[in-house]
């Protein structure tokens, strides 16, 4: 493949960035749940974004809240709240972004 300049080709495929580790913890009442994000403090600083999955399948992530980091700040609030519209039980995923593309993903499971 010819070279373009400014531009970079991976033979071997994609590039990977280890994974940054987390902890969920949930505190609810009724419907209402109250989600914290719990981080390393080395992973605290690169922090950027926070998604949610309030219904996780297992199979697809889909993003139903999220935080990211604001512009020019160097910390955000890692809490999330949610009402559920029916008793059951969930699966929560979050997934966590670094400045480095360094991803990390934990699921909890609650009975309401």
């Amino acid at each position: 493949m010819p070279e373009i300049s400014g531009f970079s080709h991976w033979e071997d495929g994609v590039r990977s960035s280890p994974e940054l580790s987390l902890d969920l913890s949930i505190a609810h009442t009724d419907m209402e749940v109250n989600l914290e994000v719990h981080l390393p403090d080395e992973a605290q600083e690169q922090l950027v974004l926070i998604d949610v999955d309030w219904d996780y399948d297992a199979k697809t992530f889909k993003s139903c809240a999220h935080i990211a980091l604001p512009w020019r700040e160097k910390e955000f609030s890692k809490s999330f709240h949610h009402t559920y519209a029916e008793p059951g039980t969930y699966s929560i995923r979050a997934r966590v972004v670094d400045a480095a593309s360094r991803t990390g993903e934990a699921s909890i499971q609650i009975k309401l």
